[in-house]
């Protein structure tokens, strides 16, 4: 006779709650998405400005990701506010690309 095979005891993955392929952020009670970051930030993209500061690369991929309407925005907030909009960015970046 053969053993039954078992399936293995193993967690389902964890579903996405929302598209990681958008970064978006409130300002003033509105809420504002970029266009999905993939798309613009190819190898391509990326290869052609790798030798930028790394302001420079910021302010150029939210050109490339943003609309006039939400450059506006983000040109006009605080330090502080661009701060922490600059550092949820970045964790979006990671977040969107662990799991390739």
């Amino acid at each position: 006779m053969s053993d039954v095979k078992k399936p293995q005891d193993r967690k389902p993955k964890a579903k996405s709650t929302g598209n990681t392929e958008c970064f978006t952020f409130t300002h003033d009670g509105v809420e504002y998405t970029l266009r999905p970051t993939y798309d613009v930030l190819t190898p391509g993209f990326l290869r052609k400005n790798r030798n930028r500061s790394d302001m420079d690369a910021f302010f150029t991929m939210l050109e490339e990701l943003a609309d006039a309407e939400t450059l506006d925005v983000i040109d006009n907030m605080s330090r502080t506010e661009f701060h922490e909009l600059q550092q949820d960015f970045y964790k979006h970046l990671e977040v969107a690309t662990a799991g390739e």
